[in-house]
C-alpha cells in the first residue's frame, strides 16, 4: 500500500488499504485477549500526521475486542504527545457514558489523578489509567497503534486522490479552454443588487480545483448608482488589479510583507458570471490595463441553471456529464451565494439603500430593525400602526403609514441577482 501510494497510484493503494482493514478487522473480531483478570478497558493510542494527530481507541469487554474508533484531531502543531492524550480522553469521556474499569494509555498524561477522580465519580466506581510499559498490555498497546498509524496513511491517501482529482479537472479546464498553462488559481465574480440600486459584487477564489474561503473578497459599488452591470463588473475588476499593483509596489518599498498581501497573487483564469456583453466589458478593462489573463463567461440556460462558458469567439458547449461541467456548475454556484449572502447581509444591518430612506426618522438602525422583523419592504407597507409600533417609536411609524398612503405606487424592493 506505502510503495503504491510513493508511485502516487492512489486508486491501487486504497484498494490494497481496504484488504488491509478487512484483514485486521477480522483478526480483531477472532481476538480474545488474556489480560489476567479480563476486566472491561478501553485502549487509546495516537499517532501524528503533520499537524494532525490521529487517535486509536479499542473497546475490551469480558475480555474480547468489542469495536474501535479512530477520532482526528486538527492543530495539534507541535503539542507534547501526552498533552494530546490529556485532552483527548477529558473530551471522549464528558461525552460518554459507558466508563470501563480501566483505561490504557499509550503516553502517561500529566494530570492523571485529577481525571481518575473525575471518572470515578462519573461511573460512580473506581476508574484506573495507566500506560503499560511490558507484557500483553504492552502488546495490546503496539497493535492499538498500529491501527492509528493506518487511519493516518489512509487519510493521507485520501487527500492525495482528492488532490489528484481536482488537478485532473484543472488539467481538463486547460484542455477544453484551449489555456497554454493549466489555471491554479481561479477567480470568479459576480454583480448583485436591488431593483437596480445599492449593487455589491462578489469575488470568489478556487485553489488547484478547491474553494479557497480565506481569499474570497467583497467589492461595495462605488462609482455610480442604478442598474448597470457591466460598468458594475468593469469597476470591480479595476479595482481588485488595482488593489494588486499598489501591493506590488509596497511589498518592493517594504511597507507590508508578502504573506500579508490580499489581491495577490494574480488569477490564473477569470470566469465571469454572464454572457457576451458581461465577458466583453471585463475584457476592456484587462486590455486598458494591459492584463494577459484569460476570460471567459459562465452562461445560464432560460431556467437559470449553467449551460456553459462563452470565449471571445463563441459559446464553449459543455456535456452535463462532463467533469469541467461539474466544476463550473460549482463555481458559478458559489460565486453566486456569495455575493446574495453579501446583499442579504447588508440589508439586515441596514446598510442598504431603500424607499424607507424617504422617510422621516427612519435611519439605519430603524430600518435594520422592521426589516429584520418584518423581512421585506412589502409586509412593512400592509402592516398596520400598533404592529410598527411594537418594533420602532409611535411616531416614526406613523410616518411610515402616511408615507405609504401617499405613495400608494411605490415600488417594493426584491432580491435581483445579475
Amino acid at each position: 500500500m506505502l510503495d503504491a501510494s510513493k508511485k502516487t497510484e492512489f486508486e491501487k493503494a486504497a484498494a490494497l488499504r481496504d484488504k488491509i482493514n478487512a484483514i485486521r478487522l477480522f483478526e480483531q473480531k477472532q481476538k480474545i485477549v488474556n489480560t489476567g483478570k479480563q476486566t472491561d478497558m478501553d485502549i487509546a493510542a495516537l499517532a501524528r500526521l503533520g499537524n494532525k494527530a490521529f487517535v486509536e481507541m479499542f473497546f475490551i469487554r469480558a475480555g474480547r475486542i468489542t469495536g474501535h474508533q479512530n477520532y482526528k484531531m486538527d492543530d495539534a502543531g507541535d503539542t507534547d504527545p501526552a498533552d494530546i492524550m490529556s485532552d483527548f480522553i477529558k473530551q471522549f469521556y464528558s461525552d460518554t457514558v459507558v466508563i470501563p474499569q480501566e483505561i490504557l494509555t499509550e503516553y502517561k498524561i500529566s494530570d492523571i489523578e485529577i481525571i481518575e477522580k473525575w471518572l470515578s465519580k462519573k461511573r460512580e466506581k473506581k476508574v484506573k489509567i495507566s500506560s503499560p510499559q511490558k507484557g500483553e498490555r504492552k502488546e495490546l498497546m503496539r497493535m492499538v497503534h498500529k491501527n492509528a498509524e493506518v487511519a493516518a496513511e489512509n487519510y493521507r491517501i485520501n487527500n492525495l486522490k482528492i488532490s489528484a482529482s481536482k488537478n485532473k479537472i484543472s488539467e481538463e479546464l486547460a484542455k477544453k479552454l484551449g489555456l497554454e498553462s493549466i489555471p491554479e488559481r481561479i477567480e470568479s465574480y459576480d454583480i448583485s443588487n436591488i431593483s437596480g440600486s445599492d449593487n455589491v459584487a462578489s469575488m470568489v477564489v478556487f485553489v488547484n480545483g478547491k474553494p479557497s474561503k480565506k481569499d474570497y473578497r467583497k467589492f461595495h459599488i462605488k462609482s455610480f448608482e442604478g442598474a448597470d452591470d457591466y460598468r458594475a463588473m468593469q469597476e470591480v475588476i479595476y479595482r481588485r488589479f488595482r488593489h494588486a499593483l499598489d501591493e506590488t509596489e509596497q511589498i518592493k518599498n517594504g511597507t507590508i510583507k508578502k504573506e500579508d498581501a490580499k489581491f495577490l497573487p494574480l488569477p490564473d483564469l477569470l470566469l465571469i458570471d454572464g454572457g457576451k456583453g458581461h465577458l466583453a466589458a471585463v475584457n476592456e478593462i484587462l486590455d486598458a490595463i494591459e492584463c494577459d489573463i484569460p476570460a471567459f463567461g459562465m452562461v445560464k440556460d432560460n431556467k437559470h441553471r449553467t449551460r456553459g462558458l462563452i470565449a471571445k469567439k463563441g459559446e464553449i458547449e459543455l456535456s452535463a456529464i462532463d467533469n469541467v461541467f461539474t466544476f463550473i456548475t460549482q463555481v458559478q454556484d458559489e460565486v453566486h451565494r456569495s455575493a446574495i449572502t453579501f446583499h442579504r447581509n447588508r440589508r439586515s444591518k441596514g446598510l442598504t439603500k431603500s424607499v424607507l430612506d424617504n422617510i422621516p426618522g427612519v435611519g439605519n438602525v430603524k430600518k435594520a430593525k422592521l426589516m429584520s422583523h418584518f423581512k421585506s419592504i412589502s409586509q412593512i407597507k400592509s402592516t398596520s400602526l400598533n404592529e410598527l409600533a411594537s418594533v420602532i417609536d409611535k411616531r416614526t411609524a406613523q410616518n411610515i403609514i402616511e408615507y405609504f398612503k401617499e405613495n400608494k405606487n411605490v415600488s417594493t424592493d426584491s432580491t435581483r441577482k445579475s
